[in-house]
């Protein structure tokens, strides 16, 4: 089963949703759909470091883009 959100927000707003959801729920998101074609997964260390300055986006993205086969 799938539980699809849209929001309106940079991927900042979506990785702090995400954390949220995390933390009230214990779910861990699936994916997050940055554009039409780019998806990454959720991981939680590497949005802690960008939360606290030390990942850019950019970065997030790269280490944690999804590879359509």
């Amino acid at each position: 089963m799938k539980l699809i959100y849209s929001i309106n927000a940079d991927m900042s707003g979506a990785l702090c949703v995400a954390k949220e959801i995390v933390s009230i729920t214990g779910m861990t998101p699936e994916l997050i759909e940055v554009d039409e074609s780019t998806k990454v997964k959720y991981n939680k260390i590497d949005s802690f470091k960008v939360e606290k300055g030390e990942m850019g986006i950019e970065d997030y993205i790269n280490r944690n883009k999804i590879i359509d086969k």
